[in-house]
């Protein structure tokens, strides 16, 4: 089973397509799981969208923030850090 930390630093550093972002994230965590919740959730966090969160679907989940740099069509993840509840 893939670990927090390690989601987090698979994405640092990702790039892609700005349209593939959500779904190249939830790719990430793999097989991740906080108590047995395996559903991921990301949201902007910001209206520019530069911002992200993801976490599995469970009230006490850590979050990762993601920090984004994006133009027209591409993105480049420059930055995650574990948020703990």
């Amino acid at each position: 089973m893939i670990t927090i930390e390690k989601v987090r630093d698979n994405l640092t550093g990702m790039q892609g397509e700005v349209g593939d972002l959500p779904n190249d994230i939830v790719a990430t965590f793999e097989d991740y799981t906080f108590e047995g919740e395996s559903e991921i959730i990301v949201n902007k966090n910001n209206s520019a969208g530069t911002e992200i969160l993801a976490y599995a679907n469970h009230r006490h989940a850590p979050e990762l923030k993601i920090l984004i740099e994006k133009n027209e069509d591409e993105y480049l993840i420059k930055e995650v850090n574990i948020v703990y509840d």
